[in-house]
């Protein structure tokens, strides 16, 4: 049976629920051929680069569609799949959601860097502005990272909405930093890490 549901904008699908945990031979609906998510992001890790299969398990979630389990059992029964490795290794941790693959590519620069792994865009409520979901958030270091893309920060409104956010995290103690393409990685990493204490030392207070 077929159910539709909410899905923000990056997603399209229809879900069916069914215990399974890889493809169904032969099934379709209305004559398209269907299969599992599970089988879905097994044949996506096949091909996809590390950002995109991420962020695809991360969209799965957000969706409520990720199932660890049959997830694992598509694995286990893939019979040498040239996705299994890549999927198995990707589900070992909790995804990230990144809105683009500018976004998944900083992600990856801060992984590499060993920075500590930071929240991203996952929403809190700013006094005297209202609700921000940040593109990455270290809550306990008050240190905020925004990836800016002209194509959605290039506008008047977006211009005066940024400032206005900056504004009310400013006062609130945060330290928001705002980098482009158009910056040298090494130089925005450079500027992270000086704001964010070594893995594994104290936090500042506050």
């Amino acid at each position: 049976m077929a159910a539709k549901r909410a899905q923000p904008p990056g997603w399209r699908c229809r879900s069916w629920r069914r215990a399974s945990a890889g493809w169904w031979p032969g099934a379709n609906h209305e004559g398209i051929p269907i299969t599992t998510v599970s089988r879905t992001l097994l044949d996506l890790a096949s091909t996809a680069r590390p950002g995109e299969l991420e962020r695809a398990l991360a969209q799965a979630e957000r969706l409520q569609l990720y199932d660890h389990r049959a997830i694992q059992g598509t694995i286990a029964s893939a019979n040498g799949h040239r996705g299994t490795h890549v999927l198995a290794q990707a589900t070992t941790r909790t995804p990230k959601w990144a809105r683009n693959e500018w976004e998944a590519e900083f992600l990856a620069l801060i992984r590499e860097a060993g920075i500590p792994e930071p929240e991203t865009n996952e929403a809190f409520h700013v006094a005297d502005h209202g609700q921000c979901e940040p593109d990455y958030h270290w809550p306990e270091h008050r240190v905020i990272v925004e990836v800016d893309g002209f194509e959605t920060h290039g506008t008047r409104a977006a211009f005066h909405a940024d400032r206005a956010k900056d504004a009310a995290l400013t006062a609130l103690g945060y330290r928001v930093l705002r980098f482009t393409r158009d910056d040298e990685p090494a130089l925005a990493i450079k500027r992270l890490r000086a704001l964010l204490p070594s893995a594994g030392s104290r936090p500042r207070s506050g």
